[in-house]
């Protein structure tokens, strides 16, 4: 009984003693060799609390082999074809990261070589080579090791497999810089950041690192060698859990920061994933020793290798500028030149150095690699893994840091040229030589990456820095002058005891010369900005605030100097016809009581790229002034810059290279903008330019173009402060809260005389007076033709139910039960349309309508109320009629239209009248892409009616990319011709578009005029070339034009063309004109040339006068438009009024900031004031009469404001216009829906004269970005939304970014020099404080879209740059690249909280005022006058270029189209030509047909036979329907109709008449029924109707279903 428990004792005594011996033996018994399993700890693999722990690995057997494979990211097409032949025995494992279907490739193409290596090992994990080696896929780059050329190739072949096993990670790249010591920092305070060499450390968060170490501690820095390229052995990658780095390719995959920067994030974490050390910077000689066998014998001799190196690089670069000035001068002088002895020795005294050193350096690295051939001088100079001096090693000039950080940024990694020596095969081999000047030469291999390396922008002289001593001591200028005077006079005195004979007394200067190196000027210590680098090109306005600094020598005598106060500058080389360079000298208020100037010569580094800028600006004055010099007084204005002066200086300076080399920085030969933005600099010289002549230079109109000395338009003075009106306009808004700025003002008789003569030639109709209803009895008899009333419906959501609705009879039909079945076209009262409640100064006005009842419930002869009498056009000012009626109000459309005879009846049978298609148009056809359904231009060749046969035309950017490699940039909208037909549904047709041929060299001088240099807008396409097949492959040709004729390619029309006979141009009048951008958009088109404009700013008017197409035919009036138009009325009109009959066109930007909804206080004196300006537009169009007219405002100009709901402004001038006789029509247009990269939409107002085609709204060209909204200009008394945006509507092309919109123009960095050559307007409108500029610098730039709001909410500011304000709003927001810039304002305030999303979103800085004018479409070759701020403002003031164009296009077409020289009335919908063989002759003739067959008296059998018949003759007018008795009801309903008379109606003549020539027809008007296209299949229009107010699918009425006929049957 008690044997049992004591033998189970015994048992778990043995194995748990077992246990402990075996876990013994592990712990401390390990053989040599062995490999540490794999990763299988029990806690999660994902827990980054506990860091995991390396050790030294174990290194094969001497002797041993190691398996590898080279791991490498491609690419496309990038060359590997040096793997192969460098790296024969090496396996390697290529990545085609853009290739889906390759032996070896990655879930997706994202965060560059990261992700390819993370797969790697995931997808190897249990089957790893000893040694992984990851790299990437070029041969040379500048970030592989210089003692081996440079060359992958040679890192490889020698790479030291034991160091790799031993440390278990080992980084290809030994030397430090960049990314040790103390390098990356997480949250570091903006700042602090250094944006040129570590442009990923603003990523670097908080939340990055705990996302990808979830619990590990937050690092102090992290610190490693860059450029993700290393190698490391098996047993490192598989003591790591698999699920890590899983883990680390899904968040790869998910992050939202950018592919450049989540790769680069990864850079700096390897050597943290691998080793676990968050620094990890190996010596570099140890690196170089153990890993490559090239060893100095310690790191003492390694610094002073490369210390040596450095010095022999500096001469070098002296050596290089020597040679590269005796280039410059022997280029200038030819072979006259030669070099001056001093100059001579010196380069060869260079030369020589540089050659010793080069083979004295060469023999010190051929004797390290030798060194490094013996294990034992390796074995001394190696580390472990656990080695403490691994961590504790800082080079001592890595740890220096400066007071300021500089910004800029520093770009990965990227391709070299391969040396011309290349690398030895082997470790035994040829050492290769990297010493010859043409390889060792840093700034020129750097010079040659294939990415760009953006300059380090300094802000601060390199005094103003820690630890950056002074070239020289520092002295007093006072010392300085009279150490060097002595000098001076020494060395004169030297001189002249050289040449005793050739003293001459005359050349004795009364002035002495210093020269001036290594200089740089700032601002004073004193100032707002103060020693902020600033270009000399500033002294011209502000010399009294800055200084210099820099080293003044004579001879051999050299004196260091600081913050010098400038008193003023000089160029010298002004006349000289030979010599296109200057010199430049400044003087301080002691050197100038000297008379002592200091020479500009070299400036100093961090100042080299602002003094170039200088240098530039320096000869450009020179040439200017020179020009100006050359011209009769008086004569010279900035439109002479447009193409004059360039060709004068051309021919002055022809054949000189460094005239050349000046030119090749201007990209064009307009020279105004440089001019206007360097006016102060080019005054300044030209006030104080020695031997001017009476101030013949001043006397130039030039001055007064740029508003430098007065203004070339004098200002008119301003004596209204009330805003004229005549009398209709008065009335019309005098109820309204700005009425009380409005004055009524009747014109004089000569005027008004002209006004009436003008009317009267336009066909304006007479007005009658109000007048009560009269009633009639309702028992009289209805006919064709009568207005009826009948009682309104209760129960729609029409509002007017206080009023009865009228209706004109257009067909009657009687019932077999003896009642009359009225068909009307409703008549509509101003309250039941856009005018709504507002004012209508005629209450016995009704407007016909497109909206008939054949959708609604029928209206018998019993529903009538009354009838009234009407008269249609009245000639007489009076009537005694009930009601007159001019116009028709389209209720699908929300727009007045002249009423025509054809309006009489409804086109419900007939649909919508579109133009057929001819053999060569260009058309839409819709395409289905990824995301959207997009058109594509094609050629229309043929239809059968179902389907369409049209040529297909490539995008040459998008389709034909690598066959047009050569071509720099590429419009969006150039085709290629191809010879390929497609046949398509015809429902995929959409509308046309214009496509027109022009040269290669056209495109890429930019010799393509508007408007199809605008990559699409207004559906304007052009083609050059054509695909042809060349040996099997395909090839882009030049296409011939003359196999373009009509029946092949109709091309759209030629906007260099000269008017045609009786279709020229419209004259236009502008006022509140701004700068021109809507007018100049709108003459653009090619329908409009404006003769006056006027504006009250000067910057504006100014800007409008540059820019003119024809400035001599031009007006321009700086003035009041209220003093214009009371100066027009009262006859005391001037130069500047154009005469009554002289405008034909009438464009008008009226003040939209009482209606902005930035608009704080809209009651206000001043709000009301400006609003009252609207009327203007009214008031000129009655005094004027012009055939067309626009207006733009916001479009909450037609909202109404709570608690004012009868302010209705947009309505009352609806009102206005159509109580003055013109066809109306509203648009809101959305910029980015024509072409521009803005989040801008407006309200536009279009008039047209009576009996003229309106215009029509222009096509959307661009999609909307996603999230658009949908939104609408307001809303009508029955809730029917108008002008509502179309979210579904397919378009050619996608929108455009702002990146897109900006392209192209350079980095400036944070914009502090205020000088761009290339682009003068790409400046800021007012340089940036440094706490603002610390405060851009904290605003991420990744996720897109950040601001001061999200900046402080992840606590991302340091403490001073917190604000303390109530508002943040939107201040301080990045703009997002991929999204839109918003609408550009008047003011640029970056700390707005309502406009303040400004900031660039790479750059740290504020938008330029070039960036703005891109925003809002203007032309870089045009002008904008005045000021930054006066630029900004004349910016957002103007309408987006783009959308004038657009609606110039549309003016044009409404223009020709009224004139008869366009057929096109409505591109917007196409119907396919099908002939006219196969129509019914038209409605008398069914009617005949019919009443024959029905009066014979045959049975049955021939009704039957009849009925056949008719079906045939009327199915393209009604469907075909099931009984014989209904198709004969239809066709006498239709004969019924004919009774209507013919009234006197003005008509169009390219509508009026239909093709038949019947006469009965031609008053019915066609009702063929034409062929629609659409993206989808083809549906009858949409009628609204009147008893609901809703919009219903239109179908023809079954008649068979009338409820009164089936209750016949049934009685029957």
């Amino acid at each position: 009984m008690l044997s049992k428990p004591p033998r189970l004792v015994t048992a778990l005594s043995v194995f748990f003693i077992v246990c402990l011996g075996s876990w013994y033996l592990r712990l401390v018994q390990k053989p040599q060799g062995l490999v540490l399993p794999i990763y299988k700890g029990n806690r999660n693999p994902l827990d980054f609390s506990i860091p995991l722990r390396f050790t030294d690995g174990v290194p094969k057997p001497a002797g041993s082999k190691y398996s590898h494979i080279l791991v490498v990211p491609r690419a496309g097409e990038e060359d590997i074809t040096w793997m192969t032949e460098e790296l024969k025995d090496t396996p390697l494992a290529i990545y085609e990261v853009d290739n889906p279907d390759a032996e070896y490739h990655v879930p997706k193409n994202k965060g560059r070589e990261a992700m390819v290596y993370l797969t790697y090992i995931i997808d190897h994990y249990d089957k790893l080579p000893d040694t992984v080696i990851f790299a990437h896929s070029h041969r040379w780059a500048w970030h592989n090791n210089m003692l081996l050329g440079l060359d992958t190739a040679q890192m490889i072949k020698r790479l030291n497999h034991d160091r790799v096993a031993r440390m278990g990670y080992m980084n290809l790249r030994c030397h430090h810089d960049p990314g040790c010591p103390d390098w990356i920092h997480l949250d570091r305070p903006a700042k602090d950041f250094d944006f040129f060499k570590k442009p990923e450390e603003i990523f670097w968060r908080r939340y990055v690192w705990e996302e990808l170490h979830p619990g590990a501690p937050i690092p102090s820095s992290l610190s490693g060698v860059c450029c993700a390229q290393f190698a490391v052995s098996k047993d490192r990658i598989r003591q790591i859990p698999l699920e890590r780095f899983v883990h680390y390719r899904e968040w790869l995959l998910n992050t939202p920061i950018e592919d450049a920067y989540s790769g680069r994030i990864f850079e700096y974490i390897w050597h943290y994933i691998f080793t676990g050390h968050e620094q990890y910077c190996p010596s570099m000689n140890t690196c170089y020793c153990d890993g490559y066998g090239i060893c100095f014998g310690g790191r003492e001799n390694y610094t002073s290798f490369f210390a040596q190196m450095d010095e022999r690089n500096k001469l070098f670069g002296e050596l290089d500028g020597y040679r590269n000035q005796e280039k410059e001068k022997k280029a200038a002088q030819g072979d006259a030149y030669e070099t001056p002895k001093d100059t001579k020795e010196n380069i060869d005294e260079l030369d020589g150095t540089v050659r010793l050193m080069d083979v004295e350096l060469d023999t010190w690295r051929k004797k390290a690699f030798e060194r490094g051939e013996d294990p034992a001088n390796r074995e001394l100079e190696t580390e472990t893994y656990d080695d403490t001096h691994l961590w504790d090693y800082v080079p001592k000039s890595d740890s220096e840091k400066s007071k300021f950080r500089l910004s800029g940024k520093h770009n990965s990694c990227s391709e070299l040229p391969k040396p011309s020596n290349g690398g030895s095969s082997d470790l035994k081999g040829d050492v290769p030589s990297i010493f010859p000047s043409q390889i060792y030469d840093m700034k020129e291999l750097l010079s040659k990456r294939c990415i760009e390396v953006r300059p380090e922008c300094y802000e601060y002289p390199k005094c103003r820095y820690e630890n950056c001593p002074p070239p020289l001591p520092i002295t007093r200028e006072s010392k300085a002058l009279e150490h060097l005077k002595s000098a001076w006079d020494q060395l004169q005195n030297d001189q002249l005891q050289a040449n005793p004979l050739q003293y001459d007394s005359s050349d004795v200067q009364d002035y002495v010369t210093l020269d001036l190196d290594d200089f740089s000027a700032y601002y004073k210590p004193d100032h707002k900005f103060e020693y902020e680098l600033r270009p000399l090109s500033l002294l011209g306005s502000n010399s009294d605030h800055m200084v210099f600094n820099g080293v003044l020598s004579v001879g051999k005598s050299r004196i260091y100097v600081e913050d010098i106060p400038i008193k003023e500058f000089s160029i010298e080389g002004y006349g000289s016809e030979e010599d296109p360079t200057v010199t430049v000298y400044l003087q301080s208020p002691l050197s100038a009581h000297y008379n002592i100037y200091y020479k500009l010569r070299k400036s100093s580094a961090e100042y080299q790229a602002q003094h170039q800028q200088f240098l530039w600006l320096a000869e450009f004055t020179k040439h200017c002034l020179d020009y100006m010099s050359s011209s009769a007084a008086g004569s010279i204005t900035l439109g002479h810059f447009r193409t004059d002066f360039y060709t004068w200086i051309k021919a002055r300076f022809s054949g000189n290279s460094l005239f050349q080399k000046w030119r090749s920085q201007h990209p064009r030969s307009d020279f105004r903008q440089a001019v206007n933005a360097n006016i102060d600099l080019l005054y300044h010289q030209a006030y104080n330019l020695p031997n001017r002549d009476d101030d013949d230079l001043l006397s130039h109109p030039l001055w007064g173009d740029c508003m430098k000395l007065g203004h070339s338009i004098e200002r008119e003075d301003i004596k209204r402060e009330k805003t004229p009106a005549t009398p209709v306009v008065y009335h019309c808004f005098k109820h309204l809260y700005f009425g009380k700025y409005l004055e009524e003002v009747v014109s004089e008789t000569g005027i008004a005389g002209e006004v009436e003569a003008r009317k009267t030639a336009l066909g304006f109709d007479g007005t009658s007076i109000a007048k009560p209803d009269r009633a009639r009895d309702s028992d009289v008899n209805i006919n064709v033709g009568d207005v009826i009333s009948v009682d309104p419906d209760l129960d729609g959501l029409w509002k007017t139910t206080d009023q009865e609705w009228l209706a004109y009879v257009q067909r009657t039909s009687m019932l077999r039960n003896g009642q009359l079945q009225l068909h009307v076209i409703w008549l509509y009262r101003p309250t039941d349309t856009t005018i709504s409640t507002a004012y209508y100064p005629f209450n016995d006005e009704l407007f016909f309508s497109d909206h008939c009842d054949c959708e609604e419930r029928p209206l018998f002869s019993t529903d009538v109320v009354r009838k009234y009498s009407v008269v249609f056009h009245p000639k007489r000012q009076r009537t005694n009629a009930d009601f007159w009626i001019r116009q028709k109000y389209m209720s699908t459309k929300n727009c007045f239209e002249t009423l025509e005879e054809g309006d009489f009846r409804c086109t419900c049978d007939a649909g919508e009248e579109a133009p057929s298609l001819q053999a060569g148009d260009c058309i839409y056809i819709t395409s289905n892409s990824k995301s959207s359904i997009i058109l594509e231009p094609v050629v229309y060749v043929a239809s059968n009616g179902k389907d369409v046969s049209v040529r297909r035309l490539l995008r040459l950017g998008r389709d034909c990319a690598k066959l047009s490699s050569e071509r720099c940039k590429i419009p969006k909208n150039e085709l290629v011709w191809t010879d390929e037909y497609i046949t398509v549904p015809r429902r995929r047709v959409q509308r046309k578009c214009h496509i027109r041929f022009y040269t290669v060299h056209d495109i890429e001088t930019r010799n393509v005029p508007t408007p199809y240099d605008r990559n699409g807008s207004g559906d304007c396409w052009i083609v050059s070339s054509r695909l042809a097949s060349r040996r099997g492959e395909q090839v882009l040709q030049p296409l011939d034009p003359s196999i373009l004729d009509p029946q092949v390619l109709q091309q759209g029309f030629d906007p260099n063309a000269p008017a045609s006979e009786g279709c020229k141009p419209l004259r236009g009048l502008s006022v509140f004109s701004g700068g021109g951008n809507l007018d100049r958009g709108i003459e653009e088109g090619g329908g409009v040339e404006f003769t006056h404009a006027v504006d009250i700013e000067a910057p504006a008017i100014h800007t409008q006068k540059a820019n003119a197409r024809n400035p001599e035919k031009f007006t321009p009036c700086h003035g009041s438009v209220n003093d214009f138009i009371w100066g027009l009325m009262t006859g005391k009109r001037n130069s500047l009024h154009p005469g009554i009959g002289q405008v034909e066109y009438l464009s008008a930007g009226s003040p939209c900031p009482p209606f902005s909804t930035l608009q704080k206080d809209w009651r206000s004196a001043q709000s009301c004031q400006k609003a009252s300006l609207l009327t203007t537009f009214c008031t000129l169009i009655d005094l004027y009469r012009p055939q067309y007219a626009i207006m733009e405002n916001v479009v909450n100009m037609a909202a109404t404001r709570k608690g004012s709901e009868q302010e209705k402004v947009f309505a009352q001038v609806v009102g206005c216009l159509v109580a003055l006789g013109y066809q109306v029509r509203q648009f809101m247009i959305d910029s980015w829906s024509h072409g521009s990269g803005q989040r801008r939409t407006r309200l536009f107002i279009s008039v047209a004269a009576p009996g003229l085609i309106p215009i029509s709204q222009p096509a959307i060209t661009h999609s909307h970005p996603a999230g658009t909204l949908n939104r609408s200009i307001g809303v009508l008394i029955n809730s029917e939304r108008i002008g509502r945006r179309d979210l579904h509507c397919p378009t050619p092309f996608e929108h455009v970014t702002a990146a897109e919109a900006t392209q192209g123009l350079p980095n400036i960095n944070t914009g502090l020099s205020s000088v761009c050559i290339s682009y003068p307007d790409h400046r800021l409108v007012r340089p940036m404080r440094v706490k603002d500029r610390q405060l851009i610098r904290a605003v991420p730039l990744f996720p897109p879209g950040q601001s001061y709001a999200t900046t402080l909410k992840r606590g991302l500011l340091a403490t001073e740059l917190i604000q303390d304000r109530k508002e943040v709003g939107m201040s301080w927001k990045r703009i997002r690249p991929k999204a839109l810039i918003p609408t550009i304002t008047t003011k640029m305030n970056p700390a707005d909280s309502r406009c303040g999303e400004v900031l660039h979103w790479q750059e740290h800085r504020p938008m330029t005022v070039q960036e703005a004018r891109r925003t809002q479409g203007i032309p870089d070759h045009e002008v904008i006058v005045g000021s930054t701020n006066d630029q900004w403002h004349v910016i957002g003031n103007a309408v987006d270029r783009f959308v004038s164009l657009a609606l110039g296009l549309e003016v044009r077409k409404a223009w020709k189209a009224s004139q008869g020289h366009d057929t096109t009335l409505d591109s917007h919908h196409i119907r396919t030509g099908e002939g006219t063989n196969g129509n019914v002759s038209g409605v008398s003739e069914i009617t005949k047909n019919t009443t024959t067959i029905l009066g014979s008296g045959d049975g049955p059998r021939s009704t039957l036979s009849v009925a056949e018949k008719i079906s045939v003759l009327t199915t393209r007018i009604v469907r075909r329907t099931p009984s014989v008795k209904t198709t004969i009801d239809r066709i006498n309903m239709v004969k019924e109709t004919t009774i209507e008379s013919v009234r006197d109606v003005p008509r169009r003549s390219s509508t009026l008449t239909p093709a038949n020539g019947s006469e009965r027809a031609r008053r019915l008007g066609s009702i063929k029924r034409p062929i629609t296209i659409s993206s989808e299949e083809p549906v009858g229009p949409r009628k609204r109707t009147r008893h609901s107010g809703l919009s219903v699918e239109y179908s023809p009425r079954d008649w068979s279903k009338v409820p009164e006929r089936e209750a016949a049957r049934r009685k029957e």
